[in-house]
């Protein structure tokens, strides 16, 4: 019983390291794609806040599309 404990408990804790690190990822590369938008908006003179919107909204759906296929994966 305890060999079982300690592999759920195992389980869990790889599940979420995992998916701190995969949310990290998908976030640090948001932040990058964002970042790049913003510069090239700036330069054209185009309306910077409708394209962060749509960015924070794709960031927001890819991060939730990564933690669920992160944990069917450890699970």
């Amino acid at each position: 019983m305890a060999a079982t404990d300690g592999a759920s408990a195992l389980s869990v804790s790889v599940e979420k390291y995992v998916t701190e690190i995969a949310a990290v990822g998908v976030k640090t590369s948001m932040i990058m794609i964002t970042t790049t938008i913003m510069i090239i908006a700036t330069r054209r003179k185009k309306n910077v806040t409708k394209i962060v919107e749509s960015v924070a909204a794709l960031s927001l759906k890819l991060s939730a599309t990564t933690n669920k296929y992160v944990r069917e994966a450890v699970l």
